[in-house]
């Protein structure tokens, strides 16, 4: 990988991390308008990481966030590669 590729999928990761873990805070520690802004946080940020994950862990578990921001890098790092790839020029 080269130094564009860590970078693009660094900055995806941090984005997505940010908004799950702002979501994951809005709609679990407060019962009021702040969830109105959590949820779509949390959709937009690791819907399909969440699905993904819940087929593997319970969400009741304590260690679901945790799984998720993984799910999370490990997505994101791929998305980066992937759009690497496709800025690439072609020879």
């Amino acid at each position: 990988m080269d130094k564009r590729t860590i970078i693009a999928a660094t900055v995806i990761a941090v984005v997505r991390l940010t908004a799950f873990s702002f979501g994951l805070v809005l709609t679990t520690r407060f019962g009021d308008w702040r969830q109105v802004i959590g949820y779509p946080l949390l959709l937009i940020s690791a819907l399909p990481d969440a699905l993904l994950v819940r087929l593997v862990v319970s969400p009741r578990s304590a260690s679901w966030p945790f799984v998720a921001a993984a799910s999370i890098l490990m997505t994101s790092a791929m998305f980066g590669m992937f759009l690497r790839r496709l800025m690439m020029p072609r020879k």
